[in-house]
């Protein structure tokens, strides 16, 4: 099926508002792993493939913003997880790519869900947990899946590395020692910066003896990167009191940031909308299991929504299963939310926080072929997934239609 159409009853292409990105009858064209076009006006070749979903709704395959898929593996209960490096709270130097196992029996529950595309992070059990990739959920190997790597660096306030070190006794135990070793961190990884480029502008500029360049440190050039804006920092950071540390640190070195679960940004809604800061909500099929979660509220998303900040939604897979990303949504519009702007959540809105909108997000002309086509709006309780796409490929599909 390298070439194909479907032929849709309504499709949600995610294009500018509901008024032009909602279209009925609507044929999308799929050519080598891309869509080709999208419209009531394709004609459709006599003898061609043709997925019919005339009676069906069509989405871009959902894409979750912030998962551990991958990383802790169902069915496995008591084995160790490759979530937290707990042996050192500054480990920048961690890509999550080296332990994304593609075999997590979760992936294929995500498929049938219509998610195509998750973000994967490290944990927050340290201040600085390493960097996170974006991938799609089918394929062999990492290499396959990946879509984008660095997409962020994974760091964490407030409670999670006062308790995992805090219990060590070691430092951070409090919020104070958290924001001091990220100021720590970034200083020092500047002065790295600076000995490098004095070494390379001398050799350059003269014949004379120049200072040595400093040994290589990966830790401090992830850090360079992420103070250069090559990708942002990803702050998992729930409490106002967080998020403002999160912000001020961010201002006071330049950083591009996003902040992650959020629980409280209702609160000063307008001060991250302001500053053009994407806010990640979620999970929130959860218990409040401390001070940072008693605002767990599906209000939020509106919330922030009206104030003008770009949202997207998180499953925190395992946390809330990868497969109720789209029911998260669902329940911010019987909260109040309007029903395209949820599903933005977990579309388009993800995939421009994510930095990946050029290739998923939404169903244009030139974006990757991840669709998902359902008997009904997934928003609905009894929605059923008939067909899940990705890179052109039917990687799902419902019996009933075969």
């Amino acid at each position: 099926m390298a070439h194909y159409f479907i032929q849709g009853g309504i499709v949600f292409s995610m294009i500018d508002d509901k008024k032009t990105g909602i279209i009925k009858d609507c044929v999308i064209e799929v050519k080598n792993g891309k869509i080709i076009g999208v419209g009531q006006d394709i004609k459709i070749p006599s003898n061609s493939t043709v997925i019919d979903a005339s009676s069906s709704v069509v989405v871009p395959g959902f894409v979750d913003a912030h998962s551990h898929i991958g990383l802790a593996y169902e069915s496995f209960a008591f084995e160790q997880k490759d979530i937290n490096e707990t042996t050192n709270p500054v480990t920048p130097e961690l890509r999550v790519i080296d332990a994304i196992w593609p075999n997590d029996s979760a992936f294929e529950k995500a498929i049938a869900a219509g998610v195509t595309t998750v973000c994967v992070c490290p944990g927050s059990s340290n201040v600085i947990g390493g960097t996170v990739a974006v991938i799609k959920t089918y394929g062999r190997t990492v290499e396959e899946m990946l879509v984008r790597h660095p997409a962020g660096l994974k760091v964490a306030f407030g409670i999670n590395p006062k308790v995992s070190y805090g219990n060590q006794k070691r430092t951070p135990m409090t919020r104070m020692a958290i924001a001091a070793l990220f100021r720590k961190t970034f200083v020092d990884a500047l002065e790295y910066l600076k000995e490098k480029e004095r070494a390379e502008n001398c050799k350059k500029e003269s014949n004379k003896e120049c200072p040595k360049p400093p040994k290589r440190d990966l830790a401090k050039e992830t850090i360079v990167s992420l103070l250069k804006r090559e990708f942002p920092m990803r702050a998992h950071s729930a409490r106002v009191d967080d998020l403002m540390t999160a912000i001020r640190i961010a201002e006071e070195f330049g950083i591009d940031l996003i902040l992650d679960h959020a629980y409280e940004a209702n609160y000063i809604a307008d001060e991250i909308a302001r500053r053009n800061i994407p806010v990640i909500l979620g999970p929130y099929m959860r218990v409040r299991g401390s001070s940072e979660s008693q605002e767990i509220t599906f209000k939020t998303a509106k919330i922030m929504t009206d104030a003008g900040a770009l949202v997207a939604m998180m499953t925190d897979h395992p946390f809330t299963p990868e497969w109720y990303l789209p029911l998260q949504a669902a329940l911010a519009v019987r909260e109040g939310m309007d029903p395209y702007d949820a599903l933005k959540t977990i579309t388009i809105n993800a995939a421009k926080i994510l930095g990946v909108d050029n290739r998923v997000g939404s169903l244009e002309s030139g974006k990757d072929a991840d669709i998902a086509i359902f008997n009904k709006h997934p928003f609905n309780y009894d929605a059923i997934t008939e067909y899940t796409i990705i890179n052109g490929k039917i990687v799902y599909q419902n019996i009933s239609k075969s």
